[in-house]
């Protein structure tokens, strides 16, 4: 019974593929097909702003800073057990 429904199922999972699939786009569809870019109404005016890349350089810096300290406890810790 339950070998059944699961072939009914998958069946029915082909059917629907089957049905609902669409041929791939032709050239000329794709050239007819409108461009849309979609990153012009994203506003990039504070990526130019002195505060942000201040605050990205001090950002970045903290960042190694904390790698460069992790590193060394690791080494401190790999020479002490060793």
């Amino acid at each position: 019974m339950e070998k059944s429904i699961i072939l009914v199922f998958f069946v029915l999972l082909a059917f629907c593929q089957v049905f609902h699939a669409r041929p791939p786009l032709t050239q000329d569809e794709i050239k007819e097909a409108p461009y849309v870019d979609y990153f012009d109404e994203l506003s990039l005016n504070w990526l130019d702003s002195a505060s942000f890349k201040e605050n990205l350089r001090a950002e970045k810096q903290k960042y190694l800073l904390s790698i460069a300290q992790r590193h060394r406890a690791m080494m401190a810790k790999r020479f002490k057990m060793a």
